[in-house]
Formats: structure tokens, sequence, C-alpha cells
């Protein structure tokens, strides 16, 4: 009853928050819901378009919520916080059967809340992160219900197989929907070959392969399908790649990383600073100077969370290798077999989280927007279990002892009341940016309304508005993309080629520019009408 009470209340704060149309809507949205009202007409895209290696479930999802809501931001976000759901009752019930169900109830308390940054990575569909998050939780779920049920004598196999080709389901939606669920899969599938080691060879793996033909089928179906070079693991491979290893370029990683993308993806509501702050991508707070107190704010959060990481990795290893001794001199131990079961799974979980900060430390990612691309380590969610497992037995003991009796105590005591007031407080933050919120999605309101009413229906514009306005004008206004150079190009951010078609072959479509510098190259170009709507300049030739 706690643990659904708690859903609920999570539940109905991202209602609220969508319903209020908090965050305002991005470009990156704007095409997940564009896809949504393509696949309503009876389209079947596969991959978010213009990145032909992300999934489009969030789409697909959207797309059943439009015919229940009708089409709208709020139909569309509706489909994350289900996501969102789904995400608390696998974490409740994996971190329930790891360690006590009071601790579950305390990790559902804590992910209730949030900071700005954290609230709007669940309520915005930019693609592939909500799904990653259900299955890499899942996966690990699954693959510790799947050992210790191969661990117990005289298990159902028949119960074992349905749990095997799930397992290859979750796996194989999960690395359709993006790669950056691979840490967490590999992980898991380590604990699931070692424990289940002999269901695999008696014919599990047909059961894993079926379920991953199952999950992973659109990406199957996309591969067989393109052209030479345009298979989505040549587009990934093209989108990656480190940057050349220098010890400028590392110290750059390392130090943005600590600074902006670990405080933001962890929950740090104070000191706030966005990459593109111009657009509210993440929430309506003033971004804030780096001086020297933020700094050293953000600093000590990152490097508290890396000490529990650190300590939680330490921990694992040790418990994991004094069980594996017991395990093996008494393995018909029922007992003993769970214990180590476990103590492998929280080692795998916590050693997901530190291969994701690696291998987000190693990329383009903290050098072009690490607080925006903050994004990219949502797997290291899954594992704050383990990371306050520790605190938790502790504060236990506190309570247990009828006081603080050492300086260790008092530490813990401290970091774990300071964790709740800074998650309170980043949530509240969030809530007074509702009527801010309002009144900026009303205002897309009004320029849709006024292009309209000037029988503007394709427009040049940045990429952050041109897809807003698609998506939010239900496609009464498309567009094309016009980059910081002022040119137009259909490799250039227009991620729907058949907008950049339409636009580019209509000679009265308009410029519709918002401090952009392209508006002094039509002031000398001569020849266009100009006039202002809702705080942007249009440029546009005349009616002959």
């Amino acid at each position: 009853m706690c643990a659904g009470l708690l859903i609920a209340c999570a539940t109905l704060l991202r209602v609220f928050l969508a319903y209020n149309n908090w965050p305002l809507l991005n470009a990156d949205e704007g095409v997940m819901g564009i896809m949504a009202l393509h696949i309503q007409a009876g389209q079947h895209p596969i991959f978010f378009y213009g990145q032909n290696y992300m999934g489009a479930l969030e789409a697909y999802l959207g797309a059943g919520l439009f015919f229940v809501f009708g089409p709208s931001p709020f139909a569309l976000r509706l489909a994350l916080i289900v996501l969102f759901l789904l995400f608390l009752v696998c974490l409740y019930v994996l971190t329930a059967l790891l360690y006590t169900k009071r601790f579950a109830l305390y990790m559902l308390f804590l992910f209730s809340l949030g900071s700005n940054v954290i609230l709007s990575r669940q309520l915005s569909p930019l693609g592939g992160y909500a799904e990653i998050l259900v299955c890499g939780t899942l996966s690990f779920l699954l693959t510790l219900l799947l050992s210790l049920s191969a661990a117990r004598p005289g298990s159902r196999p028949v119960w074992r197989g349905v749990g095997y080709v799930s397992w290859g389901i979750v796996v194989g939606v999960g690395i359709w929907s993006d790669l950056l669920i691979l840490p967490a899969i590999i992980c898991s599938a380590l604990v699931l070959l070692v424990f289940c080691w002999q269901d695999l060879k008696k014919g599990a793996l047909l059961f894993i392969l079926l379920g991953l033909i199952v999950g992973a089928m659109p990406l199957i179906l996309a591969t067989v399908n393109a052209a030479p070079g345009q298979n989505p693991w040549s587009a990934l491979i093209g989108m990656q790649g480190a940057p050349a290893w220098s010890v400028h370029t590392a110290v750059q990683q390392i130090s943005r990383t600590v600074i902006y993308s670990l405080p933001a993806i962890t929950g740090n509501p104070l000191c706030h600073t966005d990459d593109l702050s111009s657009i509210k991508m993440l929430g309506f707070e003033p971004v804030q100077p780096m001086n020297a107190a933020c700094i050293t704010i953000k600093v000590s959060w990152s490097c508290c969370y890396l000490f529990l990481l650190l300590y939680a990795i330490v921990l694992q290893v040790i418990q994991v290798r004094n069980l594996f001794f017991a395990w093996h001199t008494h393995s018909n131990d029922e007992k003993i077999s769970g214990e180590f079961i476990r103590a492998c799974v929280a080692f795998a979980i916590v050693l997901q989280a530190a291969l994701t900060l690696c291998a987000f430390l190693r990329s383009h990612a903290p050098l072009d927007g690490a607080s925006v691309y903050a994004r990219y380590l949502v797997c290291i969610w899954i594992a704050t279990p383990i990371l306050l497992w520790p605190l938790w037995r502790c504060m236990q003991k506190v309570f247990v002892a009828g006081g603080i009796k050492s300086l260790r105590s008092f530490l813990v005591m401290t970091l774990m009341v300071i964790m709740i007031l800074c998650l309170s407080y980043g949530t509240y933050e969030t809530l007074t940016e509702v009527p801010q919120a309002r009144t900026a999605y009303a205002q897309e309101e009004e320029l849709i309304s006024s292009l309209s009413q000037h029988g503007i229906t394709h427009v040049y514009t940045d990429y952050w508005t041109c897809y807003r306005l698609a998506f939010q004008s239900a496609e009464r206004v498309t567009c094309g993309v016009v980059t910081g150079d002022c040119s137009f190009r259909a490799d250039q951010h227009n991620r729907y080629k058949p907008y950049y078609d339409v636009t580019s072959h209509d000679p009265h479509a308009a410029y519709l520019l918002n401090g952009n510098d392209c508006a002094n190259v039509f002031e000398q170009r001569g020849g266009y009408q100009s006039f202002a709507i809702d705080g942007y300049t249009v440029y546009q030739l005349p009616v002959r």
C-alpha cells in the first residue's frame, strides 16, 4: 500500500506538470510528436526522424494515447509518464529483492522527487532514454529472478523458459531504443551466464534468441532493408568516435563532467546551468554565472557521488569475494546461494554505472554540451539503491543505538538529510515554474495563430523553433531549418525531409527569425517585407 501510494504521488506530480506544459516543448519532442501524428495516419517509422539508430517506441505509445486524448504535448508526455511508472515498479521490486522493502520504499520516495533537470528528463520524449531506463532495470530484475530460480532445486523450468524469452525481448527493445543501454545489458548477461549456465546449455539460449528477435525485430528489418552504408549500425558509427586524446582534452572532459553533467543528472537543484538556456530545455530557472561558490557546490556534489560509487564498488567486490568462498564450500545451501547471487547482481548494477560514466567521459558529450547531454548518463539512476544502501544501513544502526555516537554516523545522517532537502527543494522550485510554462505555451499558440492570420504555412527558422511549431500546430505550419551561417540545406538539421522539400519549393515561404544574425542578411538584400510577430521578425517576399 505504501509503495502504491508513493508511485501514485510521483505519477500525479508528473501528470500535473505535463498538463501545465512544463517544461517548454522543444524541437526533439516536436519531432517525436510529428512521428506520432504520422503513425496515426498509417505510417510506420522505425527510428527517430534523421537519426537512424534510435527507436521510435515513444512515438508509437504517443500515437496510441492520441486516439484517447487527442494530439497534444500532454498526451505525448503521458507516454513518458507510463514508462517512468514502470521504472518505479521495477526499481521497487528489484530493491526489495536485493535488500529490504523499507529501503525500497525510501528509493521510491527519492525518485518521486527531483530537480528541474531530472523531472524534465522524465517528461520530455527525446527518444530512447525512458525505454532504456525501464529495460535496463527490468533486465537486472529478470536476471536476479532467473538466477535465484536456477539455484533453487525443483524450480519449474516452464516458468524459467518464459523468463528467458522475456529477458530477450527486454534486451531487444532496449537495443532498438538506444545503444546507451549496452553497459547494463553486458553486465546483466554476464550474471545470467554465470548462474544459469546449465539452463543455457540445455536450450535456454534458444529462448533468449527468440526473445531478442521479437524485441529487436524493427532494428533487424531496418538493417536488412537498408541501402548499403545506410543501415542503423553505419549511421551510429558515423555519429560516434571519441575526440583525439590529449592531456588538455582529458582535463576538459573530466572537469566539465564533474562541474556540469554529474550534478545535473543526479539531482543537484543549486546553481542552475544550461547549455541551451534560450530554449528553456531544462525548465525555466534563470541561468546563474559559474562563480567560485557555484563551482564549489557542484564539485562537492560530484565528489560525494563519485565517493559513493567507488565505495559501493569496493564494498561489492569484498562481499562477492567473501560469499564466493562460502558458496563454493556450501553450494547446496540455498540461503548462501541466494546471498551470493544478490551480491553479484548488485555488483553488476554498480559496474554498469561505472562503465556508463567512463564511456561518457571519453566521448564528445562533455565537450559539446555537458549539461544538456547529461541525459546520456541516465542509466546510472539504476545503481542508486546500491550506492545508498551503506548509508541506509548506517542510519539503521544509529536508530538502534538510540542516537549519533560517532563522526561517521553524523556525516551519514547529514548527507541523508541534505539529499532529501535538495530533492524536495528541486521539486518545489519546479512547481514554481508552472506559471511561466503556461505563459510560454500560450505565447506559442499566439504565434501559430498570428502566422495563420498572415497566411503563412511554410517558414524558414531555427531548428528549435521549427519542429516545435510543426507539432504544436498539428502541421498547419511546416518548416525548413536555417543554420547559424544563414544556410538552408537538406542535411542541416532537417529531420523530416518532406518539410524541407515543401518549404524549398514555396517561393513565398517566410523567414521567422528570433535574435538571429541572418536578419542583417535580409535587410541587405532588400525586396523583403518585414514585420514582427510575438517577438519574432518575419521576412517574406511580397505576393505578386
